[in-house]
């Protein structure tokens, strides 16, 4: 759960380049693509990296909540 602004399309474009790809062993990967000219989706990474350990529904007893602005 997080807010971005619209109007951010580098964001939008790093994220629509990622894509679910399956290897050669079978397991499941995400990658993106050099050459569609999004920075490798670093924009995209960063914020799933910098969300992925967010409380959801309030868990602990010592709720706290963190907006981040760009």
């Amino acid at each position: 759960r997080w807010e971005y602004d619209r109007a951010e399309r580098e964001l939008v474009a790093a994220f629509n380049a990622v894509r679910k790809v399956k290897t050669p062993g079978g397991f499941i990967t995400y990658e993106t693509d050099r050459a569609r000219g999004i920075s490798h989706g670093d924009l995209a990474w960063a914020t799933m990296l910098a969300v992925i350990n967010e409380p959801i529904g309030g868990e602990g007893e010592n709720e706290r909540f963190t907006v981040m602005e760009f």
